[in-house]
């Protein structure tokens, strides 16, 4: 179940905290598929895939919590739209059945818990002068490349803080 809540940032402390990317994709008939829709069936499947040329995909561990943006070209496109928090890391091998459209070599996924959906969406735009890891707010996307971005706690205060109930 997706939690449509999305509480107080006194509930997601964490390790470490990152943001995983999504983006628009082709199915296999050649369709663009959104990102936004892709996301979807990752809340609903639980699973998050880490691909074998994700940047930072083995420093992620159970316990973090995990912020999504979505790339592309959709309504929701350079928004962060959720959270979740890593309930652990599960590897191909493990037999898990996950439908992935995207075709690319899976390394491990991330099993979820506690998904959050924001009822507003961050857009990028509007913090990246107050993100702590994007150097250039010129080229602002480029941070972004490599599928994750580790977040330092004041990142991931301000995303929160964007959707804090006041």
């Amino acid at each position: 179940m997706i939690n449509k809540s999305y509480g107080s940032w006194e509930n997601l402390i964490a390790s470490s905290y990152f943001i995983l990317v999504t983006s628009d994709n082709e199915s296999l008939n050649g369709a663009t598929i959104q990102s936004m829709d892709i996301l979807k069936r990752r809340f609903e499947t639980k699973l998050f895939p880490l691909y074998e040329g994700t940047r930072l995909r083995r420093q992620i561990t159970s316990g973090d919590v995990c912020f999504f943006y979505l790339a592309g070209r959709g309504n929701c496109k350079h928004c962060i739209v959720g959270h979740a928090t890593v309930k652990e890391i599960l590897f191909p091998d493990d037999q898990i059945e996950f439908d992935d459209i995207l075709g690319s070599p899976v390394d491990r996924y991330l099993s979820l818990r506690d998904i959050t959906t924001y009822p507003e969406r961050v857009p990028i735009h509007d913090i990246k002068h107050n993100l702590s890891f994007i150097k250039n707010t010129a080229r602002w996307g480029v941070h972004f490349q490599g599928g994750t971005v580790r977040l330092q706690t004041s990142d991931a205060t301000l995303i929160m803080s964007k959707n804090e109930v006041s």
